[in-house]
């Protein structure tokens, strides 16, 4: 009979305390918190991917004294190839394509070139 009522008076005063319920809700009030702010940055990235999925295609030429471009994938990523590299940054100047690459004879030992507009 006493450890009945001895758990009564403990639950009871434990109820009592403000502190137990600010630690007991708080909880999950941090949890909805958190949710919310991931579901905002999922549609808000969401929205971000859906406005720029618009953007303009990038055109390009490309001189390519290595020959190890194959040029039908890059034509199908609208690469056009010239065989003046003087030409295709002169085009970049120019506004007339957004990006030129320079691929040099030996990739693996010179520096391959890369110019763009700047958008």
């Amino acid at each position: 009979m006493n450890i009945k009522n001895v758990i009564a008076f403990e639950v009871r005063r434990t109820l009592r305390r403000p502190t137990f319920w600010l630690s007991a809700l708080l909880i999950p009030v941090l949890i909805g918190v958190a949710l919310v702010v991931v579901v905002l940055a999922s549609v808000t990235s969401a929205l971000a991917a859906d406005s720029q999925a618009g953007d303009q295609e990038v055109s390009f030429e490309y001189a390519d004294a290595s020959g190890l471009i194959d040029p039908e994938v890059a034509a199908k990523a609208k690469g056009t190839l010239i065989l003046d590299p003087a030409q295709g940054l002169a085009d970049v100047k120019a506004g007339r394509v957004m990006a030129f690459i320079n691929y040099p004879k030996d990739p693996a030992s010179q520096l391959i070139a890369v110019a763009g507009v700047d958008a």
